[in-house]
């Protein structure tokens, strides 16, 4: 139990005892601590409060621990946060409906007997900057809403809705999907990834969450190895950590992961996640060499491959290559897609490829855990993809996103010249950016979230120490107006 009594000064003349032991992240118990502060009136308007230096010195913290704890109080509305003249309360917008501290449900003590996947769940998310951080929290890149096919889905439902052969609607045990749109789905994916199955190899699943669940169900034990991307998605290390493998993180460059370090490794590897066509945030496309490379390495080490698919049907300069899983003669990739970055809000299923060698398995498994899959969802899809509408969308929205992408490039070189480098390759919804400036990285961020700026640290998605100062820009929703002011926000933000 660390405890700091304050001096005489206001910003100090209160108590924050931080419990070490606690599930509750550090960050949130000083948040509280000063959020009971100023609620019961030791702490008035315009109050200075310390330092981040000051007071990480003084609980003997991290300064980017202070940094979200400060940034979670202005998010709630009980501080002003200043790039020169640092933090002070403003009480007085909050009014008397403030919302009160929250506190853990677990206290310590409390006698719970969690399964080793709850243990483990507790400590990553007390430990993980990916799941305490309040700006992450809020982090969705998806596709621009306006641009939705809104009209053309109703329409197709209420098509479905009205039909007159009912037995389309009887309880039927097919926990893959529904047959025709997985015989869609297989045929579009050949015309478009060049991706090798049947019908009966595709999985559907109602969120594109659970597919890798189900895989780590079925291949993963503790103790296991399993190997990932660096950089790479933060949630797909998360939740090999959660099954209690031992993640292997090998790095990538612009011809994306660095396959020759496979070769170094001295444990077996049960597992080798991949995102081929985008290396999430960098947005770098594996090569063609790599990818024989690697298939041929998993042939020979008896490894399955995930392949995610992820954000292949955005690309704006590179034509795409073929997907891992058709160039496969080893029955080694599980290949993972969704069309969330198509379609979001309208439809989150999510599909899976499976090899013939884990489909029996799989289907005992699918069985079980998701055999009930929302009909109506599935008979659109399947009507969507036949009638064309879904590939002459990809195209449509993909000739949009390039256009906004570039004119948010043009647009933040002419604006901050010399203090912003673009990183990332031309897909994607995202654009990652190193910024030149004074403040610290917690300081941009908190300045950002301040004015609603759409604006991300890349950090989560590390394993290795990533570079200060590189954010990541979601540009989906950027046009006309709205970019011109984004760009100005920032630049007024670095100034």
């Amino acid at each position: 139990m660390e405890q700091f009594k304050g001096q005489s000064a206001s910003r100090f003349s209160f108590q924050v005892d931080l419990d070490t032991n606690s599930i509750v992240p550090v960050y949130t118990q000083i948040a509280n601590a000063y959020r009971t502060a100023i609620l019961g009136g030791q702490l008035q308007d315009d109050d200075l409060l310390p330092s981040l230096n000051e007071l990480a010195e003084l609980l003997r913290v991290s300064r980017s621990t202070v940094a979200r704890a400060f940034e979670a109080l202005a998010s709630q509305g009980y501080i002003k946060i200043h790039a020169r003249s640092g933090a002070k309360v403003c009480r007085r917008y909050l009014g008397d409906l403030a919302p009160r501290p929250v506190h853990s449900n677990y206290q310590q003590g409390d006698h719970v007997h969690l399964s080793g996947y709850g243990r483990r769940l507790l400590k990553l998310s007390s430990e993980s900057v990916y799941f305490d951080s309040p700006e992450l929290q809020t982090y969705m890149s998806g596709p621009a809403l306006e641009l939705t096919p809104l009209k053309h889905w109703k329409t197709l439902l209420e098509q479905n809705c009205r039909m007159r052969d009912l037995s389309r609607l009887e309880y039927s045990q097919e926990p893959f999907g529904y047959p025709p749109l997985r015989e869609a789905y297989a045929a579009y994916l050949k015309r478009s990834r060049a991706v090798k199955c049947s019908a009966e190899q595709v999985v559907v699943f109602s969120a594109r969450e659970l597919r890798l669940d189900l895989i780590c169900r079925m291949l993963i034990n503790p103790g296991d190895c399993v190997v990932v991307e660096d950089p790479g998605y933060p949630d797909v290390r998360q939740r090999f950590e959660l099954y209690g493998a031992k993640v292997i993180a090998i790095p990538t460059d612009r011809d994306g992961l660095c396959v020759d370090q496979l070769e170094q490794l001295e444990e077996k590897i049960k597992v080798l996640y991949v995102s081929p066509s985008y290396v999430d945030p960098t947005g770098a496309i594996l090569s063609m060499p790599r990818r024989l490379q690697l298939l041929e390495w998993a042939k020979r080490t008896r490894t399955f491959i995930v392949e995610d698919d992820y954000a292949s049907e955005y690309r704006y300069k590179a034509r795409p290559l073929p997907s891992l899983q058709g160039l496969d003669h080893g029955d080694v990739v599980i290949h993972l897609s969704c069309l969330w970055k198509v379609l979001y809000p309208v439809l989150r299923l999510g599909f899976l490829v499976v090899p013939r060698s884990l489909r029996e398995i799989f289907t005992l498994a699918k069985g079980l855990t998701e055999n009930d899959l929302p009909l109506f969802d599935q008979f659109a899809l399947t009507d969507f993809i036949n009638d064309g509408s879904l590939e002459r969308h990809i195209r449509r929205t993909r000739s949009i996103y390039a256009k906004r992408r570039d004119a948010l490039v043009e647009s933040l070189k002419s604006s901050l010249e010399d203090k912003v480098t673009v990183l990332n390759d031309a897909a994607g919804f995202e654009l990652l950016i190193r910024l030149k400036t004074t403040l610290k990285e917690q300081e941009v961020l908190t300045l950002a979230r301040l004015h609603r700026l759409p604006l991300f640290s890349s950090q989560p998605h590390y394993v290795s120490q990533h570079s200060s100062g590189e954010f990541i820009i979601p540009f989906a929703e950027l046009e006309d107006d709205s970019l011109a002011d984004y760009v100005a926000k920032l630049r007024s933000l670095l100034s």
